[in-house]
C-alpha cells in the first residue's frame, strides 16, 4: 500500500513537472529557454537525490536491514528542507562559477514551480477529493494568473518579487486557516515559508543587480 501511494505520488509529480515545463516553454521570451529548462530539471533531480540520500541517512539502521522499506516511507519535512538548502547551495556555486545564469534560472524556476504546483494540487483534489488541495490549487492558480498578467508588462524583477510575496502570503494564510500548509505533499511551516521567500527575494535582487553592474 505504501509503495502504491509512493508510485502514485511520483506519477503525479512527473505529470506536474511536464506541464510546468510546457507552460514555461510557451510563456518565456528567453532565447535559450530549452537550455534553461534542462538546467532546471537537472537541479530538480539533484533535489530528489538529496531528499532520498538524507532520508536514508536518517533511517540508516532500517535501510541496512530492509532498503526498500526506507525508500517506500514518505520523506520528512526536515529532509525536504535540508535538500532545498543543499540544492540552493549548488545553484549559488554554479552561478559563482559562471556556469548558470541566475537571473533567467529564477524566472524559469518560479514559472515552472507555480504551474506544476497548480496541476499537482488539482490532480490530488480529483483523486482524493481533498478540500485542502482544492484550496491550495485556487491560491496557486490566482498567483499564477497574476504572474501571467504581469509578464511582459512590468519589470521582471518586480514581477518575480511580487509573485514570491503573494505565493508565500497565500501559503501562510492557508496554514493559519487549515492548520497546515504543504508543497508537493511536504509540510511547510510558516517560519520556513518566510525564510524561503526571503531567500528567493534576496536572490532575485542579487541576480538583477549583478546584471546591471555587469553592463
Amino acid at each position: 500500500m505504501v509503495i502504491t501511494e509512493t508510485l502514485i505520488s511520483v506519477a503525479v509529480l512527473a505529470i506536474s513537472a511536464v506541464f510546468g515545463g510546457t507552460v514555461y516553454m510557451l510563456m518565456s521570451t528567453y532565447d535559450e529557454k530549452k537550455m534553461m529548462l534542462e538546467e532546471l530539471f537537472s537541479q530538480f533531480i539533484n533535489l530528489v537525490i538529496f531528499i532520498f540520500a538524507i532520508k536514508i541517512l536518517m533511517n540508516l539502521d532500517i535501510f541496512i536491514s530492509d532498503p526498500l522499506a526506507v525508500l517506500a516511507y514518505p520523506s520528512s519535512s526536515a529532509a525536504f528542507y535540508t535538500a532545498i538548502v543543499l540544492t540552493g547551495a549548488m545553484i549559488i556555486y554554479k552561478n559563482h562559477k559562471g556556469t548558470l545564469d541566475l537571473k533567467h534560472f529564477l524566472e524559469a524556476l518560479i514559472i515552472v514551480f507555480l504551474a506544476s504546483s497548480m496541476v499537482y494540487e488539482f490532480i490530488y483534489f480529483i483523486i482524493y477529493d481533498n478540500t485542502y488541495a482544492f484550496g491550495h490549487f485556487i491560491m496557486t492558480a490566482i498567483v499564477f494568473i497574476i504572474l501571467y498578467m504581469l509578464y511582459g508588462r512590468i519589470e521582471k524583477r518586480r514581477m518575480l518579487i511580487i509573485t514570491v510575496f503573494l505565493w508565500s502570503a497565500g501559503l501562510i494564510i492557508l496554514s493559519v486557516f487549515c492548520n497546515t500548509a504543504t508543497v508537493f505533499d511536504y509540510t511547510m511551516y510558516p517560519w520556513f515559508i518566510i525564510l524561503l521567500a526571503a531567500g528567493f527575494i534576496l536572490s532575485i535582487l542579487y541576480a538583477y543587480r549583478k546584471k546591471e553592474v555587469g553592463r
